[in-house]
């Protein structure tokens, strides 16, 4: 179909409207900025396009209703040296009408009907004295042969596919962009929260009880294995969930801490855990010498060979999640119906 910035028409509607002088009233702008030869395309000899270079902006290529009715029109225009010819349609500047209009002849071609109709116009045109004539008899004529590429129907080409391609591309392009927008927007606003003392937002302290959790279990499964740091693998087994649980908080706090723009170190985790409840029933002087055993224990599983632990970078998990809601869109149904893919 040709895109259209106005409701969905029947295929007979479409050529109809094509073959009148305000074929692109209502339709997308035409963009004449793609060149190529009638070489690069490639049909099946019915006029039907199996190859050829992506094409925007035109929808009208190889339409022989349009081709036809455009591409002798001429009007004079005025200059301030005089007055001179020129072509009255888009197509008289389009760079690739050459091709078009053998685009054009081949879908004739394919068709006695849609020949025949054309040379009965043609004809009478000339009969009357006329190469092209839409009106009176002429334009029944006219309707006769627009009624026979109607009956024919639409012909195919890769072109549609091209677009409805490169419109899922561009439109996961810009929607990368637009996370990648909002993530510098997101780590600007962390960063004037934390020169203002700010607590982390929502979205970051889930982000980060999740990665709390996460890392708790990884610990908790590799205590006492022989291949990491000495800090994991010492860690005795009937002590392993406590451990873990211990060194996983003290990160989270860490992490938090340093979001709200405070000062994160032994004393301030060990406080602020204590405020959370996260303490284990450790008073604050002992606490203070088991958090900075555990941020010791917090390196080695974030750089330590083999690493246990990778880094956490909220801004990259925002983006994810955005880029995976992108392709879940991209998988709905109803929108690949919606975008003809």
């Amino acid at each position: 179909m040709i895109p259209s910035t106005s409701p969905p028409s029947t295929w007979a509607e479409d050529v109809f409207a094509a073959g009148r002088n305000d074929a692109w009233k209502g339709r997308l702008p035409l963009k004449h900025g793609t060149t190529f030869q009638w070489a690069d395309v490639r049909t099946d000899g019915l006029g039907n396009v199996l190859e050829m270079p992506l094409l925007r902006h035109k929808w009208c290529f190889g339409r022989p209703e349009v081709y036809i009715r455009q591409i002798k029109r001429t009007k004079m225009q005025r200059f301030h040296w005089g007055t001179k010819e020129v072509a009255a349609s888009r197509c008289g500047s389009c760079k690739i009408a050459t091709g078009c209009g053998k685009l054009a002849g081949e879908r004739i071609e394919s068709s006695p009907l849609i020949h025949s109709a054309l040379k009965q116009w043609s004809d009478f045109c000339r009969a009357m004295g006329g190469d092209r004539q839409f009106s009176g008899v002429a334009g029944r004529y006219w309707q006769g042969f627009l009624q026979a590429i109607a009956d024919h129907g639409p012909w195919s080409s890769r072109n549609d596919e091209l677009i409805a391609e490169d419109a899922k591309r561009r439109l996961i392009e810009g929607r990368k962009a637009d996370a990648t927008r909002k993530s510098k927007d997101r780590a600007a606003e962390r960063a004037h929260r934390r020169s203002l003392n700010l607590p982390p937002t929502e979205e970051f302290v889930k982000a980060a009880l999740l990665e709390r959790n996460e890392r708790c279990a990884r610990l908790e499964g590799a205590a006492g294995d022989a291949t990491y740091p000495p800090s994991i693998s010492k860690i005795r087994a009937d002590h392993a969930k406590a451990t873990a649980a211990f060194t996983a908080d003290a990160w989270m706090v860490d992490a938090l801490l340093r979001e709200h723009g405070k000062k994160s170190n032994p004393s301030t985790i060990a406080k602020a855990m204590i405020r959370m409840g996260r303490n284990q029933d450790k008073k604050y002087p002992a606490l203070r010498q088991r958090v900075e055993n555990d941020l010791r224990r917090v390196r080695d599983c974030e750089t330590g060979s083999p690493r246990l632990w990778t880094a956490f970078d909220f801004e990259s998990q925002q983006v994810a999640t955005e880029l995976d809601q992108i392709m879940q869109e991209l998988e709905d149904p109803l929108e690949r119906v919606v975008r003809g893919w």
